[in-house]
């Protein structure tokens, strides 16, 4: 019999919590770095799915094919504000991005989003959605949060990874970003603005000290 960690291996994401990043240094570098990228393979252009509207990290993955199962990841979202249930976890909180460029499935570039602060995001919104009996996807690839700058479909549509390493490849910025909210979208679907369609959101904010 299977336990969970192997059913979550296998199952297919449809939803995924992200932070919208509304950055113009990030919006830039992902700017140059596609620029460069396609200027080396033309021929991809057409094929890549992330633009600059897009932009965000994703914190983790839901495979949801039920009503009852959406159902209780929009209830989990509300308890969350309503309960403050990432406690000890406070939002705002601040991340800083480390130049570190990696490749997923050889089809997605990303820049790895490391931070104490979204591990434990990370952590207490899989243990909820344990919680809530809700899918929660894990695989090797997308275990850290990340920020995708190059999305391609299709098995035979790979990324050329010697890029990250090749001196045309750009420098991530030394951003720091803030996290005030955390969304859960619908993979695909997008909204009129270019981003994925937002089904619900959650801000816990600091208790306020004496």
């Amino acid at each position: 019999m299977e336990n969970s960690s192997e059913k979550a291996h296998k199952l297919t994401p449809n939803y995924f919590f992200a932070i919208r990043i509304d950055s113009p240094a990030l919006r830039s570098y992902h700017d140059e770095f596609t620029t460069k990228y396609f200027h080396l393979h033309p021929d991809q252009r057409s094929s890549n799915r992330c633009s600059q509207g897009t932009l965000h990290i994703t914190i983790g993955l839901l495979s949801i094919l039920k009503v009852r199962e959406f159902e209780l990841a929009i209830k989990m979202i509300s308890d969350i504000s309503d309960l403050n249930l990432l406690s000890p976890l406070q939002l705002p909180f601040e991340i800083s991005l480390e130049n570190t460029l990696d490749c997923f499935h050889n089809r997605v570039a990303v820049i790895q989003a490391k931070s104490e602060h979204l591990q434990t995001l990370y952590q207490r919104l899989k243990e909820l959605s344990v919680k809530y009996e809700l899918n929660f996807v894990e695989s090797y690839a997308l275990f850290n949060p990340h920020i995708t700058l190059v999305k391609f479909q299709g098995r035979t549509n790979l990324f050329d990874q010697s890029f990250l390493s090749a001196s045309d490849c750009p420098v991530v910025p030394q951003e720091s970003l803030k996290v005030t909210e955390v969304l859960l979208c619908a993979m695909g679907e997008r909204q009129e603005d270019g981003f994925y369609r937002v089904v619900s959101q959650f801000s816990v904010q600091a208790e306020a000290s004496d």
